[in-house]
């Protein structure tokens, strides 16, 4: 019962009630009502995220299936990938623990290579990484940008990665522009890293 109090429209309320038969003495029976379920602001509340990120699930969906038309048309990364409602999609970059990511946020869109081969590969991510990063020059001359190149104390994973736009998910007027961004920025982010990759010895 309480979904449908989470669920429905501002003002709506439902209650769950049970009813028994109660006598007092030799009274006659009377009826004795207890609710179960009720209304509350909490309730409201928990059902108001839940639609939000039932629509942010929609507004991913729609977004990735349109950047994936356009990104089809650049490269055959992306090729075989599926819409998804995360704010990320990934690919393979040719390497198990490597992938190329799209991501999208409410107010910015990234693209990024992230290294991480799973449980325990601290040490294979680390030297994947730092053997790129002595090719940095020659892949952000390739890219033709500088990258944020991060590998974090303590954190197992690392990447190479470029914030494209200041503009987002809720920023629909603007949906198309920030596609085209980051579609072309992932064109230049794995022209600049594949040849480097068969080098890695890990």
């Amino acid at each position: 019962m309480g979904w449908l109090n989470e669920s429905t429209a501002e003002g709506n309320a439902f209650y769950l009630v049970t009813i028994e038969a109660v006598r007092i003495g030799d009274s006659a029976a009377a009826p004795l009502f207890q609710i179960v379920c009720s209304p509350s602001a909490e309730g409201k509340q928990a059902g108001k995220e839940k639609g939000e990120l039932a629509q942010r699930h929609v507004q991913r969906r729609e977004f990735w299936v349109e950047l994936l038309d356009k990104s089809k048309v650049r490269t055959a990364l992306f090729s075989n990938v599926s819409p998804s409602t995360e704010n990320w999609i990934a690919a393979g970059a040719g390497r198990t623990g490597m992938v190329y990511n799209y991501i999208i946020n409410m107010d910015s869109a990234h693209v990024e290579l992230y290294i991480d081969k799973g449980k325990g590969s601290e040490d294979i991510n680390r030297k994947r990484f730092e053997h790129l990063s002595t090719k940095k020059d020659a892949i952000e001359k390739t890219f033709g940008d500088s990258l944020e190149w991060v590998a974090s104390e303590g954190r197992r994973s690392t990447l190479i990665h470029k914030k494209v736009s200041d503009y987002g998910l809720r920023d629909v007027e603007r949906r198309d522009e920030v596609q085209n961004a980051m579609v072309d920025a992932m064109v230049r982010l794995e022209a600049s890293l594949k040849p480097h990759i068969p080098e890695l010895e890990v």
